[in-house]
C-alpha cells in the first residue's frame, strides 16, 4: 500500500510539533491523551484523530497531514521501522543535514554571492558603463583594453556555468548518478568522494544501532531507502556479500568505500567493541574531511576573491579615466 496519499489535505502538521508530539507520547502520554492536546491547537490532529476511529494505520493517519519533505523521508524508513523509531531517525537525518547546509553556505554561498554581485556590475559596465566614460572621456587604447579584460572575464566565468551546467542536468536522474559513480570508482579509487560517502554510511549504521537495530537490519534499510541512491547503491552490495557468508570486513572491502574503514572494522570484530570502533572511524575521519573541506574551499574562496579585486581594480581604472583625461585636457 502506498503510504503516501495523493489528495493533499488543508491541514499541516510542521515539524515542530510531530517532534513534540512523538516526545510526549515516548515519555508516557498516551497516544489519545497527546492528540486531545494537539487538537485544540492544529485541527489538523482532529482530522487525524478521525482516521484512527475508522481503523486506519498510524502511518496512513499522519503521513498525509506532514510536510512533504518530511513525509517522504519518513515513508522511506516505514518500510523496516516501526511509526515511533521512524519519526526519530527522520528527525536525526534532519538535524545532521542542516548542520551540513549551514557549513556549506558559511564556506561557500557567501563568496559566491559576492562574485555573483560583481558578475552582475561587470554586465552592466560593459552595457552601460563605457559608453558614458567614452562620452566624457573619448576613446583610447587603455579604455578599449580595459573593456576586452571585463568581456573576457565575464564570458569565462559564464562559460564555466554553462559547462558545470551540461555536466550536471544529466546526473539529475539517480541512475545516471549511479552509473557516473561506478566508472569513476572503477578508474579512481579512496577519493575524496569516496570517504565523504563512506562517513556517511557509517554514521547511518550507527544511528540505527541506536535506535536497537544490528548491523544487518541497518543495511537493509539503508538499502530500502531510495531518497539517497549513493548509500542505498553501496548497502545493496556490502548487504549482498554478506548473504554470500563473507565476513563483516571483507563484506566492506568495496570500491565504493573508503579502504581506511577495514582497519576498523577488522580490530572491532576482533576486540568485540565493532560499534566503538565505527565511532571511532567517524570522529577521525570527520575531522580529517573537515580540514579537507576546508582547504578545497579555501583555494575556492581564494579564486574568487582574486576575480573580484581584478575587476575592482577595473572598475577604479575606469571610474578615474574620465578624471584623467580631463587632467590631460
Amino acid at each position: 500500500m502506498n503510504l503516501l496519499v495523493k489528495v493533499i489535505p488543508s491541514y499541516e502538521i510542521n515539524d515542530e510539533e510531530l517532534w513534540l508530539f512523538f516526545k510526549m507520547v515516548n515519555s508516557g502520554i498516551s497516544f489519545k491523551e497527546a492528540i486531545n492536546l494537539f487538537k485544540k491547537e492544529n485541527k489538523a490532529f482532529a482530522k487525524l484523530e478521525e482516521k484512527l476511529m475508522k481503523g486506519y494505520r498510524i502511518e496512513d493517519c499522519f503521513l498525509p497531514y506532514l510536510k512533504k519533505d518530511t513525509a517522504s523521508k519518513m515513508s522511506s524508513f516505514l518500510h523496516t521501522l516501526p511509526f515511533s523509531k521512524a519519526i526519530e531517525m527522520t528527525f536525526l537525518l534532519k538535524e545532521e543535514s542542516k548542520k551540513q547546509q549551514k557549513e556549506i553556505i558559511n564556506d561557500v554561498l557567501y563568496p559566491l554571492g559576492l562574485l555573483f554581485f560583481a558578475m552582475m556590475i561587470l554586465y552592466f559596465f560593459d552595457i552601460y558603463g563605457f559608453d558614458i566614460v567614452m562620452q566624457i572621456g573619448g576613446e583610447s587604447s587603455s579604455l578599449s583594453y580595459i573593456r576586452l579584460i571585463f568581456r573576457l572575464i565575464f564570458n569565462s566565468l559564464m562559460l564555466i556555468i554553462l559547462l558545470a551546467l551540461i555536466i550536471l542536468l544529466p546526473f539529475l536522474n539517480a541512475k545516471r548518478r549511479i552509473y557516473a559513480f561506478i566508472r569513476f570508482s572503477h578508474y579512481f579509487k579512496n577519493t575524496f568522494l569516496h570517504r565523504i560517502l563512506t562517513l556517511e554510511f557509517v554514521e547511518r549504521i550507527i544511528l540505527s544501532e541506536r535506535l536497537g537495530y544490528g548491523t544487518k537490519d541497518s543495511l537493509m534499510m539503508i538499502r530500502q531507502n531510495k531518497q539517497y541512491p549513493f548509500l542505498s547503491f553501496i548497502a545493496y552490495h556490502v548487504s549482498e556479500n554478506l548473504k554470500d557468508g563473507q565476513r563483516v570486513d571483507e563484506a566492506f572491502a568495496i570500491d565504493y568505500l573508503d579502504k581506511g574503514l577495514l582497519p576498523y572494522l577488522s580490530l572491532g570484530l576482533h576486540s568485540g567493541c565493532f560499534k566503538e570502533m565505527l565511532e571511532r572511524y567517524c570522529l577521525i575521519e570527520k575531522e580529517r574531511n573537515i580540514k579537507r573541506r576546508k582547504k578545497i574551499f579555501k583555494g575556492l574562496k581564494l579564486i574568487i576573491y582574486s576575480i573580484i579585486a581584478i575587476l575592482l581594480i577595473l572598475l577604479y581604472q575606469l571610474l578615474f579615466y574620465p578624471l584623467q583625461a580631463l587632467t590631460i585636457i
